[in-house]
């Protein structure tokens, strides 16, 4: 069921991390905003149709996004020689700075505080690069103060979201109701132990769009009216 609800990006992971730390560089001798999108989601939506939608939306000839999951930015995060030639593609005292945010985040260190920190580092390194979409990974925590980032939330009803995963996935309605409750639960458990945040708090979001109302494509198109409300775009 994972591989259908959160497919991996098909590029390999050397490419993704070129591509990042090329763009990191861009980004310091670029004079225009070169925003990132984090998208969180309630169990169920359409958090990767949403980011499709809109990588294929933003995209243009000279200026292309790329979409990060959580399962990419932890393969990234496991290779160690990769995550060092990210963080060698910012300055010294930008690397020094998103060591301590984090620290400062993490100030109530979880079992698994090295992975948490090795994650929230390369969430922040892409968004030095900008023009990417980020689903899931909790962005909109690890990234709630930093600039150029732009934070949305999907929500929808209970029955939308079971009805969703049963559709995709096959299984009866029972079976996809304690499915999307047992994961939803996993996934507030999970921000929740690295940053004694919940994520479902409203004020961690730029935007909070209900996806049983919209569908992927209406909900880019939102986003995309909000980036250039906040000029960001």
């Amino acid at each position: 069921m994972n591989s259908i609800l959160t497919p991996k990006i098909d590029q390999s992971i050397a490419f993704q991390v070129n591509e990042i730390t090329r763009g990191i560089k861009k980004k310091s001798t670029d004079t225009k905003s070169r925003p990132t999108i984090t998208i969180s989601r309630e169990f169920g939506c359409e958090g990767i149709p949403v980011a499709k939608a809109l990588v294929k939306k933003l995209s243009g000839e000279h200026d292309k996004w790329r979409l990060f999951n959580r399962d990419l930015i932890n393969e990234i995060s496991n290779e160690d020689d990769l995550s060092d030639e990210l963080l060698k593609a910012v300055t010294e005292e930008r690397r020094s700075q998103i060591t301590q945010d984090l620290e400062a985040m993490l100030r109530v260190r979880p079992s698994d505080y090295q992975v948490y920190k090795r994650l929230g580092q390369n969430v922040k390194l892409i968004g030095e690069s900008g023009n990417a979409v980020i689903v899931g990974s909790g962005g909109s925590v690890l990234a709630e103060k930093e600039p150029g980032f732009f934070h949305v939330r999907l929500t929808g009803s209970f029955d939308f979201r079971a009805k969703r995963i049963s559709d995709a996935t096959g299984i009866t309605m029972e079976e996809a109701r304690k499915t999307v409750q047992s994961r939803n639960t996993a996934r507030q458990e999970f921000i929740q132990e690295f940053s004694r945040k919940s994520i479902d708090d409203p004020s961690l979001y730029h935007m909070i769009l209900r996806n049983d109302i919209f569908d992927a494509d209406q909900i880019a198109d939102l986003i995309i009216a909000g980036l250039k409300s906040a000029k960001l775009l």
